[in-house]
């Protein structure tokens, strides 16, 4: 059973140095679900982390050696992105709860997640989801 409430967003244009993301976040208590993608979220490239790559070799039971990587992700400082001006957040029009910087919650929550991607796959997403 979902609580009501998430967001979207989707990548509008990427260069050498940023990457443009437009996102929604609806609030089913406050609103019907709409998806009017009028947030923008702007994050500079070289703010984005690479994960911690651990590599190991290990012996099979037919003999063969075989390497196994293990990646480790590391903590965002997404704060201090934001307040350096690496991380840019326009809030959207449906947003219902703020950060205590002003931020909307599902801006900074489809943040998280783009960071995440791209340290698990190693480039940005063309688009990511959040739904409680």
């Amino acid at each position: 059973m979902s609580l009501g409430y998430g967001g979207g967003c989707r990548k509008i244009s990427e260069d050498a140095d940023f990457v443009l993301d437009e996102y929604f976040s609806y609030n089913l208590s406050f609103e019907d679900r709409k998806k009017i993608f009028d947030g923008l979220i702007l994050i500079k490239k070289s703010a984005l982390l690479e994960p911690e790559r651990r590599e190991k070799f290990r012996r099979m039971p037919s003999g063969k050696r075989r390497k196994f990587v293990k990646i480790i992700l590391r903590e965002v400082p997404l704060y201090e992105l934001i307040d350096s001006g690496d991380v840019q957040i326009e809030n959207c029009s449906h947003a219902w709860s703020f950060l205590p910087n002003g931020i909307d919650r599902m801006a900074y929550r489809m943040c998280r997640k783009i960071f995440e991607y791209y340290q698990l796959e190693g480039t940005l997403p063309d688009k990511s989801s959040w739904f409680v």
